[in-house]
């Protein structure tokens, strides 16, 4: 047994050397931090081993920086002065490579504008930190390029929360020097980009994660000030458009199921599994109130099945003109093909019970309901 695997053979050990590899980080000292694990992959050959030697610095990429500025310009907007920005590696992440979580700060979690960083430094020693879950905003803009395999054969890796306790599962001290590796990369690719893109405004950043691995504390203080304002308020700009967008094909989606609701309950036989009937009867009429109660104050008690296709199409207008102010004035876009959950269950119990009339009006989904 290797010195590295006496000292992983415990959760003391563990957290020991984790302590003392978050320091160097911590410090700055990347380049002493990168021999101490060159020296140990040639002491721990491992499937680990190839995947961090082929994961150079040259190689790594932060990107996204474009959105992260027009994240703090949208804070700006909104009467909130971003002083800190946070760089989370998370473990929620569903994507390729290392996943990010941004969180935007404030002076109200903790005077960042004002702080050195030996004291931000000290504030995250400890966990939980001061600013924990105090941020005014949270996004995913940023992704990293060049780590895609060494992150998925970590995140991969059965024992990736284990503390071992005596001896060690296969591959383990390959997968803490490979993780550290991962951390040392990341802070390198923070960093450079830092160094290139800058911020809109001098701030900290506070580096950590999140549910990912051990705690780190890193901090940089970005002195650099991009001249981003102009990009940022295109983007922003952009994002209106899209949100609307999205706005108006919801909005379509809606109407369609609306308009499906209805037709299976008129095309359903009276006479046919009349208590199935009255179930999906009921659900219209729960989503028919939902959906117009805001629209029409009073339109008589019937509910939608009831009403004529004249009247129907009317209140549906209606409905379009009572969302019109977050519109983007697109007319009528297609929905596509996304459904809801709740609304797809309820034409899979249609399909089952509401006969042939209605299988007939929904040939293309008969199969899926199958």
């Amino acid at each position: 047994m290797t010195e590295l695997e006496q000292i992983l053979s415990t959760g003391t050990g563990r957290r020991a050397l984790d302590r003392y590899f978050a320091g160097l980080i911590r410090a700055l000292d990347f380049a002493a931090l990168e021999a101490e694990l060159s020296a140990l992959l040639e002491e721990h050959p491992s499937a680990f081993a190839p995947l961090c030697r082929a994961s150079v610095r040259e190689g790594v990429e932060i990107v996204g920086w474009e959105r992260v500025h027009a994240d703090i310009l949208a804070m700006d907007r909104k009467g909130s002065r971003c002083t800190a920005l946070g760089i989370d590696l998370t473990g929620h992440w569903e994507g390729e490579g290392p996943g990010f979580e941004v969180s935007l700060y404030d002076d109200d979690s903790f005077a960042f504008s004002t702080a050195s960083r030996e004291t931000l430094l000290d504030a995250c020693k400890g966990y939980p930190t001061p600013w924990q879950g105090c941020f005014a905003e949270i996004e995913t803009p940023l992704e990293c390029r060049g780590l895609v395999l060494l992150d998925g054969a970590i995140r991969a890796y059965p024992d990736r929360h284990t503390v071992p306790s005596g001896a060690l599962p296969r591959d383990y001290a390959g997968f803490v020097i490979a993780l550290w590796w991962l951390y040392l990369r990341v802070h390198q690719g923070v960093a450079d980009a830092l160094a290139r893109h800058g911020l809109p405004r001098a701030m900290p950043v506070l580096i950590d994660e999140h549910d990912f691995g051990p705690q780190i504390g890193g901090v940089f203080m970005c002195e650099r000030v991009a001249d981003s304002a102009e990009r940022s308020a295109q983007i922003l700009a952009q994002r209106v458009v899209e949100k609307r967008l999205a706005y108006d094909r919801l909005t379509e989606q809606l109407i369609l199921e609306m308009r499906e609701k209805r037709a299976v309950v008129r095309n359903w036989s009276f006479w046919r599994n009349r208590a199935h009937r009255r179930n999906a009867i009921e659900l219209l009429e729960a989503s028919d109130k939902v959906m117009f109660q805001d629209v029409v104050s009073t339109r008589g008690q019937l509910s939608v099945w009831l009403l004529s296709d004249r009247e129907f199409e009317m209140l549906l207008d209606r409905y379009r003109e009572h969302r019109r102010p977050g519109s983007s004035g697109e007319p009528h876009p297609d929905p596509g093909e996304e459904r809801t959950q709740l609304h797809l269950l309820f034409l899979q119990h249609a399909l089952q019970f509401g006969g042939r009339m209605v299988q007939r009006e929904f040939p293309a989904r008969r199969g899926r309901a199958a």
